[in-house]
Order: structure tokens, then C-alpha cells, then sequence
């Protein structure tokens, strides 16, 4: 079982350590708006969000950053959007020394229907298949 083996890996605690205090922190910067945060909200995120990469933080896994991020906007119920995963999950990629951006889009039919936000790494997008309905309007990666 695949849960049993995550238990016994250290990697895993400092990566939850580290999990909660990145949706504290995303929490905090887009306080305005909780469950889907305006254009300039997001882009102001963004930037406090990239960190270097640290040291001393290794995993075995990038798939456990998305994962993890993913899980997190969702526990004890669902608070956080595209854009909280995606601010998630690109202050700790960048942080394990995974090279990442973030991007925000509009949908490319010209529909009502609200933007999107995803992350990508070496240039392909990382645990999210619905940016192809969307426009690239911002992109950053430092």
C-alpha cells in the first residue's frame, strides 16, 4: 500500500511542514477574494511566492509537491482555488530547485467562464490537463 510507505519516509513530514505553511502564506496574500481571486490579486502573488531553491529540502519526487498542493486546498473542505494550488505548488517546486512557472489564463473561446491558473515545469504543464481550453494572458518564472 502506497500510503503505508509515505508514512515512513522523512521527506514526506517536511514537505507537509512546509505544505501547510505555503497555504498559510497564499491564504494571507489573497485574503480578499478566498475561493477565486481577482486578476491583480493573483499577479501580486505570484512574486511573493517565488522563493530559491533551499539547500537542505530534497525529495525524492516532484509529484509529491503537486500532490500534496492539491490535497491541501482541499482539507478540511475545499477553500482554495486554481490559483492558491498553483502558488502552492510553485513556491515549492522552486524551493525543492524544480524549476517553475506560474501562468494565468483566459478561456480562448471567449466565454464567460472564469480564468485558470496552472504551473510549469521544464516547460510542460505539471499536474493540470485544462490549460489547453485556456489563453496564456500572464506568465512568470524567475
Amino acid at each position: 500500500m502506497k500510503l503505508i510507505g509515505y508514512l515512513f519516509e522523512p521527506e514526506n513530514y517536511a514537505l507537509a511542514v512546509r505544505v501547510v505553511h505555503s497555504a498559510w502564506l497564499v491564504r494571507g496574500w489573497l485574503n480578499e477574494e478566498p475561493r477565486s481571486p481577482g486578476l491583480k490579486s493573483a499577479i501580486a502573488a505570484v512574486e511573493k511566492a517565488h522563493i530559491a531553491p533551499r539547500r537542505n529540502w530534497r525529495i525524492s519526487d516532484s509529484g509529491k509537491i503537486l500532490g500534496a498542493s492539491g490535497l491541501i486546498v482541499r482539507l478540511p473542505y475545499r477553500w482554495g482555488a486554481c490559483v492558491h494550488q498553483s502558488l502552492i505548488a510553485y513556491r515549492l517546486l522552486n524551493g525543492y530547485g524544480f524549476p517553475a512557472a506560474i501562468n494565468i489564463g483566459i478561456p480562448k473561446d471567449g466565454s464567460s467562464e472564469e480564468g485558470h491558473a496552472w504551473v510549469t515545469a521544464d516547460g510542460n504543464p505539471a499536474g493540470d490537463n485544462l490549460n489547453a481550453r485556456f489563453l496564456t494572458v500572464y506568465r512568470y518564472s524567475k
